[in-house]
């Protein structure tokens, strides 16, 4: 059976980080609350932000039964076996793949706004189907993925648990990185386009939110990866359990909380699919030179 240090943690010195685990899993049932909250009070025609509230709900839940479950497995004699310490690794990990999931539709959101924003005559449509097709094939790879390591971690005598964080970590490291550089390509491409301009607001309002994502999921990967790589920073924070706790506490505030609750807002949400009520119902846009949508528009007088 492969040992890992996570598992070795829960089993030998979850007890060490009893007030963080507590106080963490708060966190996060308020933002489950919340966000059932959100997703209740979102209608039904906004897609796209049920979907994210929905999501961003479903994680924070997963997450903080994740912690509940860590404190019984430090409190309850009876259930300090491998196979359970297993399944809380399982409940800390699934909550990644869907805020992996929940970032990859930010940016979606986020460039179609981007092509919405200027005024060009391109075909629109073209690439909110490449923008979708990649967000629908990353979610089927996450999901392939998913499975496949939580197999390695139940029924393989190969480490799982660290295949699993490595894998999550070079995936929310990637994925800032692919948008930063698919800014960079659009913006050289629709350099010679103008703003539309009414929108500045909005647009640094998307913008402040996604750069939050892409900072904390950046974060996030590259403190996993400096566990997994056993350079000493994860033991020196396993020797001082305060310093450990306050670090991990920090990590999750700043990676996922914050994040969360700048979606989260209900002027945010409103933004998600405010693009799709107002300028995508004509439906001539994009399959011919969008003639019709800049006349009727009048702001190129």
């Amino acid at each position: 059976m492969a040992t890992t240090q996570v598992i070795d943690l829960l089993l030998q010195d979850g007890s060490d980080y009893e007030s963080t685990v507590g106080i963490v899993g708060l966190l996060y049932a308020t933002v489950a609350a919340h966000a059932g909250a959100a997703y209740r009070r979102t209608p039904k025609q906004k897609t796209r932000a049920r979907r994210l509230t929905g999501s961003l709900g479903a994680a924070s839940t997963i997450r903080a039964l994740g912690f509940a479950a860590f404190a019984i497995l430090t409190h309850a004699p009876g259930t300090r076996s491998r196979l359970f310490a297993k399944g809380v690794v399982v409940l800390l990990c699934v909550p990644d793949f869907i805020v992996v999931s929940s970032y990859a539709l930010l940016i979606v959101v986020w460039f179609e706004c981007f092509l919405d924003a200027r005024r060009h005559w391109l075909d629109r449509n073209q690439y909110r189907w490449h923008f979708r097709i990649a967000y629908f094939g990353l979610n089927v790879v996450l999901v392939g993925a998913m499975v496949l390591l939580y197999a390695l971690i139940f029924f393989s005598g190969i480490d799982g648990v660290r295949y699993t964080y490595v894998a999550l970590a070079a995936v929310s490291i990637a994925a800032p990185v692919a948008h930063c550089a698919l800014y960079v390509t659009l913006s050289l491409q629709f350099a010679p386009f103008p703003l539309r301009g009414g929108d500045d607001e909005h647009r640094a309002h998307r913008s402040r939110v996604v750069v939050a994502w892409a900072c904390g999921r950046a974060l996030w990967g590259l403190v996993v990866v400096t566990a997994c790589s056993q350079i000493g920073t994860a033991t020196a924070l396993r020797r001082d359990p305060q310093l450990g706790g306050v670090a991990l506490a920090a990590l999750f505030l700043f990676t996922e909380v914050c994040p969360f609750a700048l979606t989260l807002d209900s002027g945010f949400l409103g933004l998600v699919d405010g693009d799709a009520v107002t300028t995508a119902p004509p439906s001539l846009y994009g399959t011919a030179p969008a003639a019709p949508r800049v006349e009727s528009s009048g702001q190129f007088v």
